[in-house]
């Protein structure tokens, strides 16, 4: 087995998931310069609420396309489950992530949610008045530069948090496909691959090379984990 087929499982969704980041990474710096001149909380919740909803619909379209690809390089033509995106996006989307116990549905609204109240929390607290010519403006209705930058990092804390996200998300997507694929096709037993480096865990480690059957597989033991599986060939 060669050292870099990590890189051959995830190589591709890595590049994928990278060019989605980018795009919404675009949608929240756009947000965020329009936060700045709002004053009506109930504009905010619209406009967070719609940057989110992209995000999460860019999100499903790329597991789907992460989905179709593993699964369609995993099998033979002539074994392709016709319901094959159905089950893998209720899997993915609907059930509980076996690390994070995210359900992602819910998950999404916590984190809009939480951008939410802080941007209000920045937004509401109130500086002196300051005389502008002949008109009394109120700098807690506009944003002085202090509350720009914190607004900024509220930005940025909650698109890293997506992002992280996102990237988890990406590399189950692989492994879920890959997982339906095997079993279409009649696989019994899988074989579990730990990257051999510096970083991996003992956990990860211990399970180098351990067979297990397709159906009781365990999840994987942390956040981020790039060991992968193989389909065993048993000679009959």
């Amino acid at each position: 087995m060669a050292l870099n087929e990590e890189t051959d499982v995830y190589g591709k969704s890595d590049r994928l998931t990278a060019d989605v980041l980018e795009q919404t990474a675009r949608r929240f710096n756009t947000a965020r310069r329009k936060v700045n001149g709002l004053a009506d909380f109930d504009r905010l919740n619209v406009l967070l609420r719609a940057v989110y909803d992209e995000a999460y619909w860019d999100m499903r379209q790329l597991m789907r396309e992460i989905g179709r690809s593993q699964y369609d390089e995993n099998t033979d033509a002539k074994k392709r489950r016709e319901q094959f995106e159905d089950i893998f996006l209720l899997v993915l989307f609907d059930e509980s992530d076996p690390i994070t116990g995210y359900i992602l549905g819910n998950e999404v609204d916590r984190k809009r949610e939480r951008l939410y109240e802080q941007v209000v929390s920045i937004k509401s607290h109130k500086t002196p008045t300051q005389q502008v010519g002949n008109t009394e403006t109120d700098y807690g209705d506009t944003i002085v530069p202090s509350q720009d930058a914190e607004i900024r990092k509220a930005f940025d804390r909650a698109y890293n948090l997506w992002s992280h996200m996102v990237q988890e998300y990406s590399a189950r997507a692989v492994d879920v496909a890959r997982l339906m694929a095997f079993e279409d096709m009649g696989i019994e037993k899988v074989r579990w691959n730990a990257e051999i480096d510096n970083k991996v865990c003992d956990e990860c480690l211990s399970r180098h090379g351990r067979k297990y059957l397709l159906h009781r597989v365990p999840a994987k033991p942390h956040w981020n984990c790039r060991c992968w599986l193989t389909p065993v060939i048993e000679k009959r």
